[in-house]
């Protein structure tokens, strides 16, 4: 076994590509160090200029100093989108500064791609979309209220009426609800159904999911590096609909209905709390 990662380097055009067969689960940390620590980190490793598929690689950094950019994705604790943009916000503003930095939402795919070194050997059979239907929904409801299960938040628009559910405890929510076609709104159970943005919790939601009847538009953000195979089998379930990846989070459903950003959001200090607690940041940048 392992946690294995790709740490890439791209100075004066050339790319140095390393091996660390367990480093994937340190991302964040590594990263944090700075510039000079993650050159010194990388030559511990084979530089050997292979890309991983996406089934093995479970963390990457890529860092372009030509163009002071940076490509992440991995670790341990950094499972919502929100916790994915204030920790970048806090590299930015503490370590990074002045680069653009991006979590790479498609894991090593998004690399590769960077890299323009993208080949069909880097997608994994493993790794294919599985868009299975939930023997029983009311199953999830014991779930709701369990405060580490993972969320999914599912806004839903038919008629110009907007509902927003939470989907919690199974990992593969979102996957439940798009298995099911356009039948998910009969499927739904209400139970599940929030009454006021204030009961979600930008934090604890993982998983996304944007449903317009109205449009035949499907949006999905997925926790999982999923690649584009997840985007394009959706089409062949929701007929004759759109099917878009987000990377926005919480905030594309509510800015794409138009409603105030009133559910729940991180705090600083909370973040920093959080960080502190796990560890994300190394204690020299504390």
């Amino acid at each position: 076994m392992g946690h294995r990662a790709n740490l890439i380097i791209i100075e004066n055009e050339k790319n140095k590509i390393y091996y660390s067969h367990w480093s994937g689960n340190s991302i964040p940390n590594i990263i944090s160090q700075g510039l000079e620590y993650c050159e010194k980190y990388f030559k511990n490793f084979n530089e050997d200029g292979y890309i991983m598929d996406n089934a093995w690689a479970e963390g990457g950094i890529l860092i372009d100093k030509d163009n002071k950019y940076i490509l992440f994705f991995g670790g341990e604790f950094l499972e919502t989108n929100a916790l994915r943009k204030a920790f970048i916000k806090y590299l930015n503003q503490y370590i990074w500064i002045d680069w653009k930095i991006d979590w790479a939402y498609k894991g090593i795919v998004d690399l590769a791609e960077y890299l323009n070194m993208m080949s069909d050997t880097i997608l994994a059979d493993g790794c294919k979309p599985n868009y299975n239907k939930i023997d029983d929904w009311k199953s999830l409801i014991k779930e709701i209220e369990c405060e580490w299960s993972h969320k999914t938040l599912v806004t839903i628009i038919r008629n110009q009426k907007i509902n927003d559910y939470i989907l919690a405890g199974h990992w593969e929510e979102i996957n439940f609800c798009i298995a099911e076609g356009e039948d998910i709104i009969n499927k739904i159970p209400s139970s599940f159904l929030v009454s006021t943005p204030k009961q979600i919790k930008e934090v604890e939601i993982e998983d996304i999911l944007l449903i317009d009847y109205d449009t035949k538009q499907l949006f999905a953000n997925w926790t999982d590096c999923n690649d584009d195979r997840h985007i394009d089998e959706i089409t062949d379930i929701w007929i004759d609909w759109t099917a878009t990846r987000q990377t926005e989070g919480v905030s594309f459903n509510f800015n794409y209905t138009n409603r105030k950003h009133s559910y729940i959001k991180m705090t600083e200090q909370e973040f920093l709390n959080y960080i502190n607690k796990w560890g994300l940041i190394s204690n020299k940048q504390i």
